[in-house]
């Protein structure tokens, strides 16, 4: 009973704790925490006041822990030292306790926890820090974004290290994104980096070019920077957008410096000789801005050359790879027209001339227009002569695949004088000068010679620019027609025929004697072989008489096929597509019949006329009247022709207008009976000219035209009424 009761009296003591023993128990800790407070409170104002001793407690430690290791280690004199300059490691006072546990601070929130700091399981292991970006969707895949996070501390090293190092070196200056990660990237946070790059680049590019302008002597080297900056790989459009610009930069300041000369490289003899300060800086210069010009031509043509199709590139890139060429087209055209006169003109032309002929209409069309522009302004025609030999190179190796318009730039050809005799004479004399200095015996003979000879030239150097001209003129006539026989001979039936013919009719009385027959023939056979249209039918005609009225004067050759052929083709001409074919219809007819009063037959002159009034039933009316224009010319120039309005046959034979030779058609027995259709015609003009063709063309009385139309000839007729007719039909359609 006794031990049960103290177990139930220590039971009875185990009980709740009255109120009072718990405030005094609280009470005491919190005078503690004061007493505590106060003491840290005196302890660092004593701190600030006065040097800091040495932390009685680390003190000990030290002596305790190390007192034995450094009685072993140590001699009497070291220890000595180390306990006399304790005072030194007061700093560690300050240094927190490792194995006092720091207090947990309270959660806030905005406060991660610890599971939302782990890494997810695509970055395990990478110890980069990456952000999340919102997902892309595409073809039922949802595709993560992400994007890497620099701490700050490494973007602080990184400027640090810009600063120091002064400004960043212009070939390391970054113009595109490709060192750039886009695909952690937002699509608003792509165009803001490409934007940024491209005004970094348009700034540079402008500032260089401005301080090159200013100053070509001191700044040329900022040519190398542009350079450079052109040779970045156009791996997206910021860099498509860039090299666009340099490219036209370079250009209007190779422009602007070039001088109006051509440099001349300086000979071994001439670099070993003193110069003067103002020289070097003008050959340093000069040799600096030929070497950056070679490099951006060099570069311009490897833009241009590139392969056409490439399987592996996209179609945004492909775009991209077709506008860098078109701007590299025209940054070699403008230079060729601008700086034909200086160095590397032939690497130039050599790159301009193949463009004519790609299949790009607008670097083909760029380089057309710029040949044709360096053959207006190309005044002694040594470019022209290097281009018209470039075209014929061109035909050679690509005959079938040349385009039409390449053979009609030599249209704009500019000759007209040429000189064959002046330029044999010229070197009869360099000839007669040799024999003459291998004739002479004596030392005073022989500068008596020489003395004349020297007269010579001297007299021959003052028309050496004209002489010149006309070589090259010669030259380039040679070149031309080289090219247009090679064309005629090996493709006839080729679109080019056109174009060649075109062209022979223009330099026709330039054509050399000794290749008139052998022209002549290949005409007619081109003609005979009833394989050409009737645009290529008529401009054949036209050249073949256009060389007979030039030096082929003196051949005694009748062109009775270029009539026959003619006369059986131009009934084909018609109100609908051919009928812009009617000047060169209307040429045709004045190179051979009116120019050819002398040598045409009777019975030509009467078919022709026939076949013209039958040809204005079936013609526009502006043509209608141009041919009504003929007809009268040949009123008033073969008298014969008044047989043509008689009812009366003379001679023998009848009529026959499907027979092809009009020397047998026997038209003078028949009647233009197509006027009285005429004067019924739905236009008044072709009425009125009707009428004054009935008449036979009176000058006075009955008929007669007004002065100011009676005196144009057909071609000013047509052009009159056809540009009447358009203007009608625009006001009718404005009406509307």
């Amino acid at each position: 009973m006794a031990a049960s009761s103290k177990k139930t009296m220590r039971k009875k003591g185990k009980g709740k704790t009255s109120n009072v023993k718990i405030a005094n128990k609280n009470q005491a800790k919190l005078k503690k925490k004061a007493k505590m407070k106060e003491k840290t409170k005196q302890l660092r104002k004593q701190a600030k006041q006065q040097v800091p001793e040495v932390d009685s407690q680390l003190e000990s430690e030290v002596e305790c822990e190390d007192a034995l290791d450094v009685e072993d280690t140590l001699d009497a004199e070291d220890l000595q030292y180390y306990q006399d300059n304790l005072s030194n490691i007061s700093f560690l006072k300050n240094e927190k306790d490792i194995n006092k546990k720091a207090k947990k601070r309270k959660w806030q929130e905005g406060d991660e926890s610890s599971y939302e700091k782990a890494p997810r399981n695509s970055f395990a292991g990478d110890e980069k820090v990456y952000k999340r970006l919102l997902p892309v969707k595409m073809k039922n895949k949802i595709i993560p974004q992400t994007r890497e996070i620099i701490p700050k501390s490494e973007e602080e090293d990184e400027s640090d290290s810009e600063s120091q190092n002064g400004e960043v070196d212009d070939e390391e200056f970054a113009f595109n994104a490709q060192d750039d990660d886009f695909t952690n990237l937002s699509v608003a946070e792509q165009m803001l980096i490409k934007e940024e790059h491209l005004a970094k680049a348009k700034q540079k590019m402008a500032l260089f070019a401005l301080s090159i302008i200013e100053n070509p002597n001191e700044h040329i080297s900022r040519l190398r920077e542009l350079l450079l900056m052109l040779q970045n790989p156009t791996s997206s459009d910021v860099d498509v957008a860039i090299s666009k610009l340099g490219m036209i930069t370079l250009m209007e300041i190779f422009k602007d410096i070039i001088p109006g000369y051509k440099i001349r490289k300086l000979t071994e003899k001439e670099q070993q000789q003193k110069m003067s300060k103002e020289f070097k800086v003008l050959h340093s210069f000069e040799e600096s801005l030929l070497k950056s010009y070679k490099h951006y031509l060099e570069y311009l043509w490897s833009v241009v050359s590139q392969p056409k199709v490439d399987a592996t590139l996209s179609q945004t890139k492909l775009n991209d790879k077709k506008i860098m060429k078109e701007v590299a087209t025209q940054c070699l055209c403008k230079l060729l027209v601008s700086c034909y006169h200086f160095n590397f003109r032939s690497e130039l032309i050599s790159f301009v001339v193949p463009c004519m002929n790609l299949f790009n209409k607008v670097s083909s069309n760029a380089a057309c227009e710029a040949v044709k522009e360096v053959f207006k302004i190309d005044k002694l025609g040594a470019a022209s002569l290097e281009i018209v030999k470039g075209i014929e190179d061109l035909v050679k190796k690509k005959i079938s695949l040349v385009k039409p318009k390449v053979l009609s730039t030599l249209l704009s050809l500019k000759i007209k004088e040429i000189d064959i005799a002046q330029a044999k004479s010229r070197a009869e004399k360099e000839k007669h000068k040799q024999k003459l200095m291998k004739m002479s015996r004596r030392e005073k003979k022989r500068e008596k010679q020489m003395e004349r000879l020297q007269n010579e030239l001297l007299e021959t150097k003052a028309s050496e620019d004209k002489k010149k001209k006309l070589e090259y003129n010669t030259r380039i006539i040679q070149h031309v027609f080289a090219t247009y026989v090679r064309i005629l001979k090996k493709s006839p039936d080729s679109a080019l025929v056109t174009v060649v013919l075109e062209g022979l009719t223009k330099f026709a009385h330039f054509v050399n004697i000794d290749y008139f027959e052998d022209l002549f023939s290949t005409l007619k056979n081109m003609i005979a072989s009833q394989s050409l249209t009737l645009q290529q039918t008529i401009q054949c005609t036209l050249t073949a008489f256009m060389i007979l009225s030039g030096q082929g004067n003196v051949l005694n050759i009748d062109p009775v096929h270029f009539y026959k052929y003619f006369y059986h083709r131009m009934i084909s001409l018609n109100a609908g597509e051919s009928s812009e074919y009617m000047i060169l219809l209307l040429n045709t007819l004045e190179e051979t019949i009116f120019k050819r009063k002398k040598q045409i037959t009777k019975h030509r002159v009467l078919a022709f006329m026939k076949r013209l009034s039958t040809l204005a039933l079936q013609t526009l009316p502006e043509a209608s009247i141009a041919l009504l224009g003929v007809v009268r010319s040949l009123i008033h120039s073969f008298p014969y022709t008044d047989v043509m309005f008689e009812n009366e046959q003379s001679g023998s034979g009848q009529f026959m207008p499907e027979v092809d030779d009009p020397e047998y058609c026997h038209a003078h027995n028949s009647s233009l009976w197509e006027l009285a259709i005429l004067q019924k015609h739905v236009c008044p003009d072709v009425v009125k000219f009707t009428n004054y063709v009935a008449h036979q063309a009176p000058l006075t009385g009955k008929g007669q035209l007004p002065a100011h139309l009676s005196k144009l000839s057909a071609v000013d007729l047509y052009e009159k009424y056809h540009e009447e007719s358009i203007t009608k039909f625009a006001n009718s359609k404005l009406n509307k």
